[in-house]
């Protein structure tokens, strides 16, 4: 049995908001293209990407992993798309919020190990380990929100939990062959309706308000809110390519959010289908996404979906060590 390891006040990228396992992802060693929004749900608005002033304690206890973290929250204000001032019956994030962030993960794993000498979380492993782990783990704010009702401000708790399994299993151990799954269930309370569009390195700044859409602009769309969610991703490691040369492995990949918020009159699925092709492991590879995201509009009936867009990416990651 090993000892906890306490870590002692932090500025910095800290082990995540405590939950779910990809709120605090090793961004070179995911199995997507890019970071699971939904696992970020105060990004921009209590925290800069999971920076916050943070004490934490980790470690394990046999076969369970934990991590234990109370954080200071940024003010809402600090972003610049913050709505200074609540609405009847919509939940927004205020500057008024009593005491800190608590939040917690924990996390038993049955095959072998997974290291936490630092705090993130390796998206798949290519068939290096034989990993199996179920994850529960919660956030609490106390009156993160706020809205007005017969123009007098309502605060609302900020009560966030999440259930998640991760497998990344070894098919053919010569060839290195390997399944990478992960599925959570996401339960958010942020109060009456609080919805939020994020987008991923948008390009896009600016719009005309009276063409756009509930999305806003760009590839944004709505992933976060009070609500119920399931995310799921799956990805096959294919055998190395070439007989006489090595020309990198494949890894193909689906994944699919589906999202039942309060807010909007019609579930959100979001799908991305992929394929990562490393040259040198995750020290080297490129990486080809496509994306599906729902655009939504307001109707008699509420907000609806108008239609449906796709986007692809192309990246290409290198990572020295």
């Amino acid at each position: 049995m090993k000892s906890p390891n306490l870590c002692p006040l932090v500025l910095e990228k800290q082990p995540g908001q405590g939950f779910p396992r990809y709120s605090a992802p090793n961004t070179s060693k995911l199995l997507t293209n890019d970071l699971l929004l939904l696992a970020l749900p105060t990004d921009g608005e209590a925290d800069d990407l999971i920076r916050k002033l943070s004490v934490y304690a980790k470690g394990k206890l046999g076969r369970l992993d934990y991590r234990i973290v109370a954080s200071k929250p940024f003010l809402s204000s600090n972003n610049s798309d913050a709505e200074e001032e609540p609405e009847e019956n919509i939940a927004k994030f205020n500057d008024r919020m009593k005491g800190g962030i608590y939040s917690t993960y924990l996390k038993w794993e049955f095959w072998d190990a997974e290291a936490n000498r630092i705090p993130f979380s390796n998206g798949t492993y290519l068939g290096e380990k034989k990993i199996l782990s179920i994850g529960i783990g919660g956030e609490y704010q106390n009156d993160a929100l706020s809205t007005t009702k017969n123009d007098t401000e309502v605060f609302h708790n900020m009560v966030l939990w999440s259930v998640d399994a991760f497998l990344d299993l070894p098919i053919d151990t010569a060839k290195k062959t390997a399944v990478t799954a992960y599925l959570g269930y996401f339960n958010y309370d942020f109060g009456p309706n609080y919805i939020r569009n994020t987008a991923t390195n948008n390009t896009t700044l600016t719009l005309d308000n009276s063409q756009a859409s509930f999305n806003g602009p760009g590839n944004a769309f709505p992933s976060v809110g009070s609500g119920n969610s399931i995310y799921m991703q799956m990805g096959y490691l294919f055998p190395s390519m070439g007989r006489t040369k090595y020309y990198g492995k494949l890894q193909p990949y689906a994944a699919v959010q589906y999202s039942d918020f309060d807010r909007l009159d019609e579930p959100m699925t979001y799908y991305d289908l992929g394929v990562n092709w490393f040259l040198k492991n995750h020290l080297s590879k490129f990486s080809l996404s496509l994306q599906n995201r729902p655009i939504y509009n307001s109707t008699d009936q509420g907000l609806e979906v108008d239609s449906r867009k796709w986007s692809a990416v192309l990246q290409y990651i290198i990572r020295i060590e």
